[in-house]
């Protein structure tokens, strides 16, 4: 599946945009799932580094999860959040 990030978090309000694309083995949940970022927009190497980081702590610490065991973090108050709406693109 593609999930589309967009944020308007850049420099001189530039928006930011990333494609991840996850693929699951028949192993999943039990083994972490495939990931690269497949496109991206206005985004610098070290961001990209640091993403792909955090996608590598998520996968390990979530290993043998199935989606309904996870709890999602509610950040509405992180005036960086941005929740899944219209701007997300969510393929299988």
């Amino acid at each position: 599946c593609t999930i589309t990030v967009t944020s308007e978090a850049g420099e001189n309000d530039e928006t930011v945009r990333t494609t991840l694309k996850f693929t699951y083995s028949e192993k999943y949940p039990d083994e972490a799932p495939l990931y690269e970022m497949f496109t991206q927009e206005h985004l610098e190497d070290n961001h990209v580094s640091d993403i792909l980081k955090l996608l590598a702590l998520q996968a390990e610490e979530n290993l043998g999860m199935e989606m309904g065991d996870l709890e999602l973090e509610d950040d509405e108050d992180d005036p960086d959040y941005n929740p899944a709406g219209p701007e997300s693109d969510l393929k299988n």
